[in-house]
């Protein structure tokens, strides 16, 4: 379906559619008038929603911020809208209504007594459980279906309420709008005010104690992740003090040194011990060269006499506090040197007395002098190795040491992370907290009126040019819309879908002619300017143009069902062809329905169709009585009519023969077969013709009928000259 077949259907259909517009328009402009004026109310909320909200990660992205906002204010816009919410200011008007009644006031609505009738008793119990319930006290629970029924009978119910009222969010604002609308001004601004203040009060007694909870929720965290903080540095600082820890890096490092120190002491004292022992050896030896032995019991008796013991032990006191210490203290130094001296005092007086204990008066200082030195070396001896002995203790100490700094550093470790994440989750709670507080602090009014509803002076703008223009618009629009989808499932025959529908090629279309008793000939021989011959004679016209285009002399006229215009186009053609002077027979083969034998009032019983054509050698078919004229170049040859079948009447009666014989008399045969839905004449006369011309009634639906005949056509298409569809109304 194209653009041109659409605007076709709208094009024909073009005044039901203006005057579908125009009636809708002024109908709905009229209904409008009678509609009552309509009074509107509108209150303003300031949600705090934006304004108090503080900046955190999560809301740094601006679609989830955008999200949050969107889903807060739906929320605030379904509280507004909950049943909890419209039930109260439902008791309220309830209330104001019934009071008013009372006093012989008018009430804002008008009581349906279908729903509830009112009684003084009835209604004055309905205002005390009304007043309860409004101040918050419980009232039985039996009496709420009388409630309800009465708030129905006012339209103070939930459903008639909510389509009174607006809610909804000012643009991307911070703003809440309260709308009502009524066709009264004062209930319209009470309804919206009500609402609001009723909302607003109870709304901002929910947030303030919620967010006052969450402070307290959050203070009471923080305090107790501040206890497992303060306990975790209790068992570090405890743990410190048992192990003596003041600096695990500082004491590890000090370690490293000193044992580093150490090392080297004890390599120094080895290299040491070494030397002494040559050094003793070497004054043994010099001993034994001048006669003077001194064995190692000796040595060791003469050492362990109290005085040089006293001395060798503090000089070895000394000696090992010195390399523990690192060698770099001079006070030590100076008493290692001091002990030194004395002790080598009393190793020289030692080794005068011992020489003299010999006897020997031949003694050198010499000798004195090698004995003191092998004493004095014999002492540095034994000092070295109590110092390398020392050293390896203090070494195996700090080995020990450094096991327990690990375990302590693992325990710190352990502890100190801990107190890390709990005191990250403390910061967090803190912050949380502050946020709190500053909410808490800013949330005394979260929600508030910043604009009632006021009483309207005018009635709001009914729009009616407007809405009725649209009205008309609309109308128009569904109207061409079904206009549209009733042509797709319209399966007529008509010039636009013929094609589409049939498959067929369409070489020509027929409009009624006005008058049944027109004379055909009159209009091509004495045309006249009226619109509707000239349209007539111009669709013949395009036909005649076709045959003559096609070549074609013996033509066959048939059609799917009977009475579709056959005779009637063969007539019109017949004429159209004779003003152009050519000679036309037309042979009635339409054995069921002779209405051209009939049209021309002669049925001759010496009839070729009945007793068979011979042939005399030249162009004469038959003997002129056989034929009348409809005009000079129209000759007709009729028949008889009965229940023949073509192939039966004409069966050795050499009929193709006798056509075969017109060429040089005239110049088209037209031949007429009876409908091919009901009988198999044009199947049978295909033979006799070179073309087929088949009438089409429009507007006509096609059956399975139509389609099986319209099957027959394709399958000899080479002989289908094309389709003409009769009786088109444009």
């Amino acid at each position: 379906m194209d653009l041109l077949f659409i605007l076709n259907i709208l094009w024909k259909r073009k005044w039901l559619l203006l005057l579908t517009a125009i009636a809708t328009t002024l109908l709905t402009y009229f209904l409008l008038g009678l509609w009552p004026a309509e009074y509107k109310s509108e209150a303003i909320l300031r949600t705090g929603i934006i304004e108090r909200r503080g900046v955190d990660l999560e809301r740094d992205n601006p679609f989830v911020q955008q999200f949050q906002v969107r889903s807060q204010f739906s929320n605030l816009i379904n509280r507004l809208q909950s049943r909890t919410s419209i039930k109260k200011l439902s008791n309220q008007l309830l209330l104001h209504d019934l009071k008013a009644i009372a006093k012989g006031e008018t009430p804002f609505h008008k009581l349906n007594e279908d729903e509830w009738v009112y009684e003084a008793a009835a209604a004055k119990e309905i205002t005390e459980l009304l007043e309860q319930e409004i101040q918050g006290s419980e009232i039985d629970r039996t009496k709420a279906p009388q409630i309800r029924k009465v708030a129905r009978a006012f339209q103070y119910d939930y459903e008639s309420l909510l389509e009174e009222l607006m809610i909804q969010r000012d643009g991307d604002t911070d703003y809440l709008k309260v709308g009502a609308t009524s066709d009264d001004a004062i209930y319209s601004a009470t309804l919206v005010n009500t609402l609001a203040e009723n909302f607003t009060e109870e709304y901002n007694m929910e947030h303030i104690e919620e967010e006052n909870a969450s402070v307290q929720f959050y203070a009471k965290l923080a305090r107790e992740k501040k206890r497992e903080i303060d306990s975790l540095n209790v068992g570090i600082s405890e743990y410190k003090q048992d192990k003596r820890i003041v600096d695990l890096k500082e004491e590890g490092s000090f370690l490293i040194a000193e044992k580093k120190d150490l090392i080297i002491a004890r390599e120094e004292e080895k290299k040491s011990i070494e030397g002494l022992r040559k050094a003793v050896k070497t004054y043994g030896d010099l001993l034994e060269a001048q006669g003077f032995e001194l064995t190692l019991e000796d040595t060791e008796s003469l050492l362990l006499r109290s005085d040089i013991a006293k001395l060798r032990e503090e000089k070895a006191n000394l000696q090992e506090q010195y390399n523990l210490t690192g060698r770099f203290d001079d006070r030590l130094r100076r008493e290692i040197d001091g002990t030194d001296r004395r002790l080598n005092k009393k190793l020289s007086q030692l080794a005068e007395e011992r020489i003299a204990e010999e006897g020997r008066e031949d003694t050198s200082e010499d000798l004195k002098d090698i004995f003191f030195k092998r004493l004095d070396t014999e002492v540095d001896l034994l000092i070295a190795e109590e110092s390398v002995k020392s050293i390896d203790d203090a070494l195996s100490r700090i080995d020990d040491e450094a096991v327990g700094f690990v375990e302590d550093e693992a325990v710190l470790e352990n502890l100190q992370g801990e107190k890390t994440i709990k005191t990250e989750e403390y910061l967090t709670i803190v912050s949380k907290l502050n946020e709190a507080k500053r909410v808490a602090l800013a949330a005394s009014k979260p929600l508030e009126i910043i604009e009632y509803g006021e009483v309207a002076d005018e009635p709001e703008d009914a729009k009616a040019s407007l809405i009725a223009l649209l009205a008309g618009i609309v109308s128009t629009g569904a109207l061409a819309l079904l206009l549209i989808f009733l042509s797709l499932f319209d399966r007529r025959l008509t010039p636009q879908r013929f094609e589409s529908l049939t498959q067929l090629p369409l070489i020509g279309t027929l409009r009624p002619l006005v008058g049944k008793n027109q004379d055909l000939s009159q209009i091509f021989f004495h045309p006249t300017q009226q619109p509707e011959e000239q349209t007539f004679r111009e669709d013949i016209r395009r036909i005649r143009h076709e045959i003559e285009f096609s070549g074609a002399k013996k033509i066959l006229f048939t059609s799917l069902k009977a009475q579709e215009g056959k005779t009637f186009l063969i007539i019109a053609l017949s004429y159209a062809l004779s003003a152009m002077k050519k000679k036309i027979l037309v042979v009635d083969t339409n054995l069921k329905n002779n209405e051209l034998t009939i049209l021309a009032n002669k049925v001759l019983a010496d009839n070729p169709l009945f007793n068979g054509v011979k042939s005399s050698g030249n162009s004469q078919i038959a003997s002129l009585e056989t034929i009348w004229e409809l005009d000079d170049n129209i000759h007709v040859l009729g028949n008889q009519g009965g229940g023949y079948s073509p192939a039966e009447l004409l069966a050795g009666r050499a009929f193709n023969e006798m056509l075969d014989n017109t060429a040089e008399t005239y110049d088209y045969v037209f031949m007429e077969a009876p409908s091919m839905n009901e009988y198999s004449d044009a199947r049978e006369l295909l033979q006799y013709t070179d073309k087929v011309i088949t009438v089409f009634e429009a507007n006509e639906n096609l059956t399975m009928a139509d389609k099986n005949s319209i099957s027959f056509v394709k399958a000899n298409e080479d002989k289908f000259l094309g389709a003409v569809l009769n009786k088109i109304t444009n």
